[in-house]
């Protein structure tokens, strides 16, 4: 079925018009991130509010790309976690290293790790056997 012209226009129109509008948006926002070596991250957003989380497995890190998925505390199982997208141009070169050097390097806690309920493993213990 053809599509006519002006519906085309008005399409093309209207992409453009939200790239420039999200373009704009995007020059404007300035957020700081603040990561920890136990994972947590905070997001200061251009209103200078603070928002906390934990950084997910999922985060990829590159020599010019940095993918930063997170979740945000008190976030439910069933929300999507956010995403950050970090190219090399966006920092200062050794923010964006000690950035990465947090992200390869960080670990979550121990109590974050362990399963509800389970014991610490005892200096000087030996582990369970397996029977025969």
């Amino acid at each position: 079925m053809p599509v006519s012209t002006i519906l085309r226009a008005s399409a093309v129109l209207a992409v453009v018009v939200a790239m420039v509008v999200s373009s704009i948006r995007l020059a404007r926002a300035r957020a700081t991130i603040e990561v920890a070596l136990d994972r947590r991250i905070r997001v200061i957003d251009p209103r200078a509010r603070a928002i906390e989380g934990t950084v997910a497995g999922e985060t990829c890190v590159g020599g010019w790309l940095v993918s930063i998925v997170w979740r945000r505390d008190g976030d439910s199982r069933w929300r999507p976690a956010r995403g950050l997208l970090i190219v090399a141009d966006m920092a200062d070169a050794d923010a964006l290293r000690r950035l990465r050097v947090a992200l390869r390097l960080g670990r979550p806690p121990l109590e974050a790790i362990e399963a509800p309920g389970a014991q610490p493993p005892t200096a000087g213990a030996s582990p369970p056997r397996r029977p025969a």
